[in-house]
């Protein structure tokens, strides 16, 4: 029983690798196929990897049924704006870390190592 859980982990891992969408949907679909897979094991003990991607299907199928309700263009059009909304993030993630370690450098450069000084002279006037 222990190959074939770590056969169901591949199983799952590759799956969740081949959809193309949210974090939140991925988990939701990979919990949904997690419990109709332990239903199945317990209906059919001697269950074996093969029965399992016969019955659900390989996860390249699996992935490609997470779209099946849309139509070509529908899942072309959501997977290239998932593709370029993930782009968008990493690249804005890239330039929030250089303008910190850009503010860093400034900041240790010019502002640490500056040897000008601030005077405030304080003038009191007698109001005659």
């Amino acid at each position: 029983m222990s190959n074939i859980k770590k056969e169901l982990k591949n199983y799952y891992s590759e799956t969740r690798k081949m959809l193309e969408c949210s974090k939140r949907l991925k988990t939701k679909f990979i919990n949904d196929l997690l419990d109709n897979i332990e239903m199945y094991i317990q209906e059919n003990p001697d269950a074996t990897m093969n029965d399992i991607k016969i019955k659900f299907g390989t996860p390249g199928e699996l992935a490609e049924s997470f779209f099946y309700p849309m139509d070509g263009k529908d899942k072309n059009e959501y997977r290239n704006r998932y593709k370029i909304l993930r782009k968008v993030g990493i690249v804005s993630i890239i330039a929030i870390l250089i303008a910190i370690i850009g503010l860093y450098i400034f900041n240790y450069i010019y502002v640490k190592n500056s040897t000008a000084t601030i005077n405030y002279d304080i003038i009191i006037e007698n109001g005659e």
